[in-house]
């Protein structure tokens, strides 16, 4: 459905100005007109496309300021046209709602591409990511085992010494002795911490062949993808 100039300024509620072949809507009310600063912008037609024209005068400001704020105006009456178009061509259909819908849509769609272009790189990161998962908690059952094993002397020569920073904490002039407390609370085990929850996601798992199809599938479901 073509939109002709004379549609477009009826919805716009403009006249259109004539002179011989020449048609013009002007739109008087976009952009500042004050004594020190005028725009004149003005939509037409070439070659069956809308163009739009925006012209300001302003001898107090810089040319390039002058040029941004030209363009800026422009962009902004395109983006007019874009909705009277739209508005023309399916009454009763809310235009912003619909530009929401298709810039959801396009980022979705970009989502998936980049998802399957790269999805032999997942693959293999996820694969290291289990690997990686399953070296972390043999490590840390290690340490674990150790910890459980201090025996009764150590443990409460290791209370002495945590004591002893904590005491002289806030302390001026303690940083070098708590530095030195706890080199030495450090040569005792100490308990390790939990896996992170992706480490422990991972780990429900009984190979990586699976935790690989598992986050595939997921990244498959919230992707829409088949």
């Amino acid at each position: 459905m073509k939109i002709t100039m004379e549609q477009l300024a009826e919805k716009m509620d403009v006249k259109i100005w004539q002179k011989g072949d020449i048609k013009r809507i002007y739109l008087n009310d976009v952009g500042y007109n004050t004594k020190k600063m005028t725009t004149k912008t003005f939509i037409f037609e070439k070659d069956g496309e809308f163009v739009v024209s925006c012209y300001i005068d302003c001898p107090t400001q810089a040319v390039q300021w002058i040029k941004s704020q030209e363009e800026e105006t422009k962009n902004y009456v395109y983006g007019l046209i874009e909705k009277t178009i739209f508005e023309i061509e399916n009454p009763g259909v809310d235009f912003e709602e619909h530009r929401e819908e298709m810039e959801k849509k396009a980022e979705l769609e970009k989502s998936q591409k980049m998802f399957l272009d790269g999805i032999d790189s997942l693959r293999v990161s996820w694969a290291n990511d289990y690997e990686a998962s399953k070296t972390k908690e043999e490590s840390r059952q290690k340490a674990l085992e150790h910890f459980r094993n201090m025996t009764e002397e150590q443990k409460a020569a290791k209370a002495a010494l945590e004591a002893e920073r904590d005491s002289i904490t806030g302390t001026p002039g303690s940083a070098k002795k708590r530095k030195e407390l706890n080199m030495e609370i450090n040569k005792f085990p100490g308990e390790p911490a939990p896996l992170l929850d992706w480490m422990a996601e991972a780990l429900k798992f009984a190979s990586p062949e699976e935790y690989v199809a598992f986050k595939e599938s997921a990244n498959r479901k919230e992707l829409k993808l088949a």
